[in-house]
């Protein structure tokens, strides 16, 4: 019987996940095979970070995703209290308004997280090659 390291479950010999938490169990299987030529190499500790401008653009993208989401809040108020005496065009206004600046904010939020998808996955595959010793 295997017993779980962080639930405390008790498993079987053969179990390789813990049925109660999902925590893999460790087995001598569970190392990363080197791939064919390359020798397993020690990792070196974190990547320096690169791409700082990439990384600018992105916090500005997102900077300007909430400045644009207190705007279109903003505008939706002026635009009530404006049209205060015609309410089937406020709602509308307001309905308007806020869905645009919400679409604005997603799509700028989006690219953020989008450069800094492509950021980490670069990190990673040069965190990976470096760990296999990869020219």
């Amino acid at each position: 019987m295997k017993t779980c390291t962080v639930c405390s479950a008790n498993e079987s010999d053969q179990a390789a996940f813990c049925r109660t938490c999902g925590t893999a169990f460790a087995s001598a299987s569970a190392q990363p095979t080197p791939a064919p030529g390359y020798p397993l190499q020690p990792y070196q500790g974190a990547p320096q970070r690169k791409y700082q401008a990439l990384r600018t653009i992105a916090l500005a993208y997102k900077t300007l995703a909430v400045v644009a989401g207190a705007v279109a809040v903003l505008v939706a108020i002026q635009l009530v209290a404006a049209l205060s005496d015609r309410p089937s065009s406020a709602i509308v206004s307001l309905l308007m308004t806020l869905g645009l600046g919400a679409i604005f904010v997603v799509t700028l939020f989006a690219a953020s997280e989008g450069i800094e998808v492509v950021i980490d996955i670069e990190e990673n595959t040069r965190r990976v090659a470096d760990r296999l010793g990869a020219p």
